[in-house]
């Protein structure tokens, strides 16, 4: 395998799979193409280093060291040394068997057209020639001894592209013949000989316009560089241009070409950090470009979010797959649609133009031939000026067009790419993996830059997946973050996040960088009609994911066109569920409008309005949770709950009284979701405010008591259950009194008074069967059941179960009616009635996991395992018991539930030899907090301890025998 060296152009180096581009110094880089350019040729070494560093002191030091920075490049593991870079006490040299030059492949080719016999040979000789002369020798490095051969070079180059592309046109391939000749234009801007034979294939293709424009352009470079003129006019030019009008035009074509003019005109700016992230999003984008499925792709996404830092590593990424040709276009500055105009006109080199159609057509001139990419960036500022895009795109077949905006452009063909905040971390990972997060990735990064000595720790991993959470992965703000870590500690950046809007400033010199995340959000803001920017400050009152409804409701006037104006603007996200639309807006975002909105005059009004569309939501909730609607009711209560919990906050202060209801018309949801510690905060700072009804205030007890019981805090539950029912006495309220009644039995049972809980089970489910709703009765029967069946009477117990399976049955409650068929299923396993017992609980798991339990998923799991490990099947009563540790300590559910999981799982261990599982899961058990009343859970782990250490001795025993 032999290295390919570019010597026209940027010295580029290609083989053993790889690119190199960069070299230790730019003398090195010379050094290398001196000895390529004399490929093969024995070069002294005191010579070298004379031509070289000159009079430096030290030039031998220097030439030896450019010497093993090139050897280490050039001879990677597995090259033998000194296969390529050849050296001798006095001299060195490129070993011509293993480096081939592109300019070794120019002269071969114009040797081969200057003997070619046919005609055909000779034009795709030359044609060879001139798509190797990508640029002059060397470029963009300068030393004395370039100057000679790039002249040679360039004299050669320009006859054979006179003769070639006269070849070409005679021929009928003026494309490619027009490339060449805007190739030329590029590498030799000043050069009349180019520019003239260029205008000359313009002409004679009738492109008289963009002829005019290339004449133009020359005149101002001369003018500029020499203080000259073109020695010609396109008078004089005319005549020429009719004298190659040979063939008829066509669209033959040798092989793919570069335009002319893109090694120019396709720079991308050049980014200077590191890209972290945005696999997906940039495999999808280059998916939908390379296969040519769209033409126009609108990066969409809120501030901050780096989208013009995508659009750069896009550009990276597709560069050589687009030959170079891909063109940035910026749009920054532009503020009205002239402007805009003016930004493509001034990019593309073009000073004179009648309108938009004839700018388009002239663009589409530059860009031509073969496959182009054109990126342009930050419409939101000029979107009326986007049909201009979509005329250069239409004038021009071959190019695609990326385009970078908070907005979308709404034209003809667009395809959008959303593209979201990075991913956060998981901050219980280990460090390794943090690491891998592109969150924490970009963080450190930038972190580093500042700080070079910053990293990450067993101390610190917490508060920096922390920090990132609370960023939301916006990469700006992460950047911003990072970059104060000279003056702020991690922890400080924490206490102060809710004032990061002051504090996320750069103090970076670039004119084009945001320099703080307030200013960045100021030009989305800026962009608003007066009546969008009173919309946006006043949806920043609803939190999580909200719908049309709310929004509606808080606005007092339709929302819909205010809230797709702000999906457009990228300040609102859109959410589709189920064919259900609701929307969210970044914290960071609310918290820029809610600083708007505390100024506002009407702030107390539109907290009244969101309280009073939220207490009504939980009224519906209410009156159909315990119905067949409760699936959708749980999954719309969990979406809305951060407002749920605003507004009641609210109403503790301003409106205890109708708090109160509110609360107890999520009482269910709270309970399903665990939320027990919140829900008896909330009880008892409205019970403490004496503004209740009696009636409110024994529900309140009632559901105070149920959450203290959730919570095993069984004394101050029975008081509260107690007062409760003396005060549902009074007002003669016997659904609250069943319920009371049902509670305080559940808090006898618990507390080991087992006749006691009976007879108080038994008081409920008398009063409900006489006054109360049967969804009151259900949930006692249910619990009556549970009752009996501790106490061994599996009949009753079997009875209760069913007919509270009824009752939730005839009520299409799901949720309690999965609970139900759990507990039934417990009676039959205690019976020995295993099939019954899977069937009961299969059917419960569907339940669960149709409306997203996994406390239940696991509590299901638990009791599969139990009844393979019943019939002796250990190995799938494992694979049970592991899903469910897996979820219980994921999920963070009851202590009660991990203890028993935990149990269950080193009690199959045992059973089937493995004893490492067996302690490690005995050893958790340890490590969690007792749950209250779990003396048979103790007894059952002092047990299970035992058995494990006798057979950890036994085994011991056994290899000591062995």
């Amino acid at each position: 395998m032999r290295w390919q060296c570019q010597l026209l152009g940027k010295l580029t180096v290609r083989g053993w799979g790889r690119e190199i581009e960069r070299f230790r110094t730019q003398k090195t880089a010379l050094l290398l193409g001196y000895l390529a350019y004399h490929l093969g040729e024995w070069q002294e070494r005191i010579a070298l280093a004379d031509l070289l560093w000159g009079d430096e002191w030290g030039s031998d030091a220097s030439l030896r060291t450019a010497l093993s920075s090139l050897r280490k490049q050039l001879e990677p593991p597995g090259v033998p040394a000194g296969a390529v870079l050849q050296t001798m006490r006095y001299q060195v040299r490129l070993n011509p068997e293993a480096v081939q030059t592109d300019l070794q492949l120019f002269w071969a080719a114009l040797e081969k057209a200057d003997n070619a016999s046919e005609p055909v040979d000779q034009l795709h000789a030359f044609f060879d020639a001139l798509q190797l002369y990508r640029g002059e020798l060397l470029q963009g490095l300068e030393a004395d001894w370039l100057t000679l051969p790039r002249r040679k070079l360039k004299r050669a180059y320009l006859d054979a592209l006179y003769r070639g592309t006269l070849l070409m046109m005679a021929h009928g391939y003026h494309q490619d013949a027009l490339d060449l000749a805007y190739r030329a234009v590029h590498i030799y801007p000043a050069c009349e000989e180019a520019s003239k034979l260029l205008t000359t294939l313009l002409l004679a293709m009738g492109q008289r316009e963009v002829a005019e424009a290339e004449h133009q352009r020359l005149q101002g470079e001369l003018a500029r560089l020499l203080g000259s003129y073109p020695r010609y006019t396109l008078a004089s030019l005319e005549r020429q241009a009719e004298a190659i009008r040979v063939a008829p035009i066509g669209m033959r074509r040798l092989a793919p070409v570069a335009q002319a003019a893109s090694q120019k005109l396709s720079q991308v700016p050049t980014p200077l950090t590191r890209f972290w992230g945005r696999e997906a999003e940039l495999h999808h984008a280059e998916t939908l470009l390379l296969k040519r499925q769209v033409r126009l792709l609108t990066v969409t996404g809120p501030p901050g979010v780096g989208k013009t830092r995508f659009g750069q590593e896009l550009a990276q990424r597709l560069s050589r797959l687009y030959e170079q040709r891909i063109f940035w276009v910026a749009l920054r500055e532009a503020s009205c649609v002239e402007e805009a105009v003016y930004a493509f006109a001034q990019r593309f080199e073009i000073t004179e133009w009648r309108d938009r159609d004839m700018l388009a057509r002239m663009v589409a001139a530059r860009l031509s031939g073969s496959p182009a990419l054109l990126i342009t960036d930050q419409w939101e500022h000029v979107l009326d000026a986007a049909p201009l895009l979509t005329l250069i795109l239409r004038y021009t077949p071959s190019l695609q067009a990326v385009a970078l905006s908070r907005h979308p452009l709404e034209v003809e063909g667009e395809h959008l790419l959303p593209l979201e905040p990075l991913p956060l971390p998981n901050p219980n990972d280990e460090i390794m993996t943090l690491l891998t997060n592109p969150s924490v990735a970009l963080f450190m990064d930038r972190a580093q830059a500042v700080r070079p000595d910053f990293a990450i720790t067993e101390f610190n991993r917490a508060t920096i997946a922390q920090l990132c959470h609370r960023l939301e992965g916006i990469p700006l703000a992460l950047e911003l973050a990072a970059a104060q870590l000279h003056n702020q500690s991690l922890t400080q950046m924490l206490e102060h996040i809710e004032a990061r809007l002051e504090w996320l400033q750069s103090r970076r010199r670039d004119a084009g960088a945001y320099r703080s995340l307030q200013a960045a959000l100021d030009t989305s803001y800026a962009l608003l009609t007066q009546e969008q920017r009173h919309a946006f400050e006043t949806l920043a009152l609803l939190q999580g994911e909200w719908d049309e409804e709310a929004a509606t409701a808080l606005l007092g006037a339709p929302a819909a066109p205010y809230l797709h104006a702000l999906v457009r603007h990228s300040l609102l996200k859109q959410i589709w569920q189920d064919d259900q639309c609701r929307y969210t807006m970044l914290d960071t975002v609310r918290l820029y409008a809610q600083r708007k909105l505390n100024g506002r005059r009407d702030l107390r009004t539109l907290q009244q309005r969101h309280f009073r569309h939220f207490a009504q939501l939980a009224h519906r909730a209410g009156q159909e949770f315990n119905t067949a609607a409760q699936r959708r009711w749980l999954a719309r209560l969990r979406a809305c709950y951060p407002n749920l919990s605003t507004a009641i906050e609210w109403g503790i202060c301003h409106a205890p009284r109708r708090c109160a209801t509110m609360l107890v018309d999520i009482g269910y949801f709270l309970d399903w979701e665990s939320r027990w510690q919140e829900g008896q905060q909330w009880c008892m700072r409205l019970l403490a405010s004496g503004a209740l009804t009696r009636r409110q205030r024994a529900q309140l007890l009632s559901w105070l008591g149920l959450f203290e019981l959730r919570q095993e805090q069984f004394e101050p539950a029975e008081a509260h259950l107690r007062e409760s029912i003396a005060l549902c006495q009074a007002i003669r309220d016997f659904n609250e009194l069943a319920g009371a009644y049902d509670m305080l039995g559940l808090v006898c049972k618990e507390t080991g008074r087992l006749d006691e809980a009976n007879e108080t089970v038994a008081k409920g489910a008398k009063a409900a069967r006489r006054h109360a709703h049967p969804m009151v009765l259900a949930p006692i029967l249910h619990n009556w059941g549970l009752l009996v069946l501790e106490q061994g009477d599996f009949d009753q117990a079997e009875r209760l179960f069913l007919e509270a399976r009824t009752l939730y049955e005839q009520a299409g409650a799901p949720l309690p009616l999965a609970n139900t068929l759990c507990s039934l299923g417990n009676s039959y396993l205690e019976q020995g009635r295993y099939e019954e017992a899977r069937a009961c609980y299969l059917t419960a798991q569907q339940v669960y996991e149709e409306t997203n339990h996994p406390q239940g998923i696991a509590r299901i799991l638990n009791n599969l395992g139990c009844v393979a490990a019943q019939q002796g099947q250990h190995e799938q009563a494992s694979i049970y018991f592991e899903r469910a540790l897996e979820l219980v300590l994921r999920e963070g559910a009851s202590l009660r539930l991990q203890w028993i999981v935990l149990l269950n799982r080193a009690e199959v261990a045992l059973k089937l030899g493995r004893l490492e599982a067996a302690r490690t899961s005995l050893s958790l058990c340890q490590q969690l907090p007792s749950p209250k009343g779990s003396a048979t859970l103790q007894s059952l782990w002092q047990e299970l301890m035992s058995s494990l250490q006798d057979a950890e001795r036994s085994a011991s025993g056994c290899l000591k025998q062995g």
